[in-house]
């Protein structure tokens, strides 16, 4: 599985890479602090799974979501935050 890591925060990106590495068949092929940078990686590349942080700095990450399932409507999103709600 080809999966993609969109988070400001990079603590956050690194913890999530290492849960990822513990699972076989898992490829990350993209990290990303910059969400427009993540989605344009996205919709130029392969995958399968992006997982995207909900608080973005220029955009809301479910309007991100929005914006890349208009183009590529069989990825799968996960969001992630670390944010209480």
């Amino acid at each position: 599985m080809k999966i993609i890591l969109i988070d400001d925060e990079i603590l956050a990106l690194a913890y999530l890479e290492q849960q990822f590495k513990r699972i076989p068949d898992v490829n990350i092929i993209g990290k990303f602090t910059d969400p427009q940078e993540g989605k344009l990686y996205i919709l130029h590349h392969d995958v399968d799974v992006v997982f995207l942080d909900i608080h973005l700095p220029g955009i809301n990450g479910i309007e991100l979501a929005e914006q890349i399932l208009e183009k590529k409507p069989k990825l799968n999103v996960v969001f992630v935050s670390a944010h209480d709600y």
